[in-house]
């Protein structure tokens, strides 16, 4: 069999997915790991979010914030979790509130995260710790949910951040206005053309399992061909979908969500792009970083509405950071100091491993105590990842096929 055939009965399964020829080793699926990579697509300004500063004029620079200290919230009584007040002129549409008070309990926030890379490559190194390797969502429906039809659902787009590598199908999504479209898979023929069209396919995708040669196209046929007979369906998918999906982020966040809840998928990237904010800073963060916490709200809203919130972890990222200080357009530039944060009930919340000092300066922290430290290191995403591989449980043989080294610093406290 050709690989030409191969690609056609790919097309056949009427799934818009990529589905590598690669071998993959057949893990067997976990439900109990599931994981949202939210990207703030851009380079976002966490000192208006989760890394405030304030207005302290910084050695003759200016200020990094536009509200004063003493503006800056906790997440709750004795959390020290702080994020930022929304800005003056902006609609506070109460998100960075319920965010961070009803959810800081499972809540990591590490300021001080070393990104680099350009917009595309900067925003692969955050999601998987590399910017040459398979992302986190990926490595978790290669072990989980590599026998599903829609395991990886990604908003990333062609902006990075959603590259498995060959390692695990993904399906990736552009309008989310036309996915319930996807339900009517039988639309324009009678039931009896239908039926004969569905037999033949699988008919076909019984023979090619016996024409390939090569024991690793067996295998990606034989999870193609389970994918396609899986119970988790489109159908059954729209049943969990909060009426009609909302715009933005927030609609990205109910469609993953239930594909989750119907079995489908084990993985999503949600993606937002407005972040590059070299004019208008505070107007842009403000408002789209509110757009960030109210999706991530929501994913959380209906995994305990669902029943799998104790499975659940998701990370907010971006490929880069702002400023400090403001330009003449009042925007903000491009700088590699960030802040990545990590939410699951498996991990020690409550916490923020805070390496930046008032002026927005990456520090050096010590491994084991994670205060600052001359001596010590300088955070980044593959120090992250490599406790995230651990959290989620991912495959030893994926996790040997991609090392990333580092030490271990224990930043989850697990």
């Amino acid at each position: 069999m050709k690989r030409r055939d191969f690609m056609q009965l790919l097309g056949a399964t009427g799934m818009s997915m990529v589905c590598p020829l690669a071998s993959r080793s057949a893990f067997a699926a976990d439900p109990n790991d599931l994981v949202v990579t939210v990207m703030a697509s851009g380079g976002w300004d966490t000192t208006m979010f989760c890394d405030p500063k304030g207005d302290k004029n910084i050695s003759g620079k200016g200020v990094i914030n536009p509200f004063s200290k003493n503006d800056i919230k906790s997440a709750a009584s004795g959390s020290p979790i702080r994020y930022a007040p929304i800005v003056s002129g902006q609609t506070d549409t109460g998100s960075f509130d319920t965010l961070f008070n009803s959810h800081h309990k499972k809540m990591l926030v590490i300021n001080g995260v070393n990104v680099f890379g350009g917009h595309g490559t900067g925003l692969q190194h955050a999601s998987a710790g590399s910017k040459a390797y398979p992302t986190i969502g990926a490595m978790v429906a290669a072990s989980h949910g590599n026998n599903l039809s829609n395991g990886f659902i990604s908003f990333g787009g062609s902006g990075g951040g959603d590259n498995p590598y060959g390692e695990a199908a993904i399906t990736r999504i552009s309008d989310i206005k036309s996915i319930g479209m996807l339900a009517e898979t039988n639309s324009y023929q009678s039931d009896a053309v239908y039926n004969l069209i569905d037999d033949a396919k699988r008919k076909t995708a019984k023979r090619l399992q016996t024409e390939l040669a090569l024991p690793s196209r067996q295998r990606a046929s034989g999870q193609l061909f389970n994918a396609m007979n899986s119970t988790a369906s489109i159908s059954s998918l729209m049943t969990y979908i909060p009426g009609s999906l909302s715009e933005g982020m927030v609609g990205q966040a109910e469609l993953v969500s239930a594909a989750f809840a119907s079995g489908m998928s084990v993985a999503g990237n949600l993606k937002i792009s407005p972040f590059d904010s070299h004019s208008g800073n505070d107007r842009t963060q403000s408002q789209y970083l509110q757009e960030v916490a109210a999706a991530v709200n929501k994913l959380w809203e209906m995994a305990e509405q669902y029943g799998y919130d104790d499975k659940l972890t998701v990370i907010l990222l971006s490929e880069g950071g702002r400023g400090p200080f403001y330009n003449s357009d009042q925007g903000k530039d491009d700088i590699s100091e960030n802040s990545m944060m990590v939410m699951s009930n498996k991990l020690s919340g409550n916490r923020v491993i805070q390496a930046t000092n008032d002026a927005f300066e990456i520090q050096a922290v010590n491994v084991r105590t994670h205060q600052t430290d001359e001596g010590g290191e300088i955070i980044e995403p593959m120090h992250i990842h490599q406790e995230l591989r651990n959290l989620l449980n991912i495959n030893k043989l994926l996790v040997d096929k991609y090392p990333l080294g580092g030490t271990n610093m224990n930043l989850f406290g697990v």
